[in-house]
């Protein structure tokens, strides 16, 4: 079967309505499931507060396998296409009446087919990576300009996800240095954290103006490195600096 042009429709599934791609118990046959496509690298499951067990159909052993357990509070879950896995189902645990889960192809279009046998693709068995948005008032960050919006989800400009659960517990972008967190009228407050890996450090205080307790100035300033100083740069005015370090040696 061929895949067409990818919509932004039907990457919404409903419990007791798309019945190949969730059920109440495992998969018997390979008219249930949702088929990987030939470049598809990831899937990007939203979940609504749900449990699910995940099956996996191995190709080289011919059959499915038990993946694992997708819990309720898993809102976000990347699950990896490896080379042997053709088809993923999801079976609900404790399954309400309407309950959703949402689908989307990463690096690629998904293809459902409940009858392989009638050589139909239908527009509502496409689904890939453009039209999604978030399930609900989660902090799921995602986009769509033409997807279905949850109830009180943020939904974006851009046809794609900004940010990934990368299925180490990681949330990575989906591009290099693209992307930011707040704004310079809508920052976070406090940040706690181990480590701060970063490039240039720019410290401004002047948008919005908060002046320091020292002098009652404000100012921006940018920190970078050299291979062995440490410049500071005064962004208002242009004037440059460098630190006056003392090497320790012992």
């Amino acid at each position: 079967m061929e895949l067409s042009n990818v919509l932004d429709v039907a990457n919404l599934f409903v419990y007791g309505v798309d019945t190949n791609v969730i059920g109440d118990a495992m998969p018997v046959n390979l008219d249930q499931g949702v088929d990987k496509s030939g470049t598809q690298t990831s899937l990007l499951v939203h979940n609504a507060n749900k449990e699910y067990r995940i099956w996996v159909y191995d190709s080289v052993q011919e059959q499915w396998e038990d993946y694992g357990q997708l819990e309720s509070t898993q809102r976000a879950f990347t699950f990896p296409w490896i080379e042997n896995y053709t088809k993923i189902f999801f079976e609900a645990i404790n399954p309400t009446a309407s309950q959703e889960l949402r689908l989307v192809g990463m690096g690629g279009n998904v293809l459902i087919d409940g009858d392989p046998s009638d050589g139909i693709t239908s527009s509502d068995t496409l689904f890939g990576d453009e039209g999604l948005s978030s399930l609900g008032g989660s902090g799921i960050i995602s986009a769509g300009p033409s997807g279905p919006s949850g109830p009180s989800g943020p939904s974006g400009d851009d046809a794609f996800t900004t940010f990934i659960e990368d299925g180490n517990g990681n949330i990575v972008p989906t591009a290099d240095a693209q992307y930011n967190i707040g704004e310079a009228g809508s920052r976070l407050g406090d940040l706690f954290t181990a480590n701060i890996t970063t490039g240039d450090l720019l410290l401004n205080n002047k948008s919005p103006e908060n002046p320091n307790i020292v002098d009652g100035t404000s100012g921006i300033w940018r920190i970078q490195e050299g291979e062995n100083d440490l410049f500071i740069i005064n962004e208002v005015n242009g004037k440059r600096y460098k630190f006056s370090l003392i090497e320790i040696t012992q």
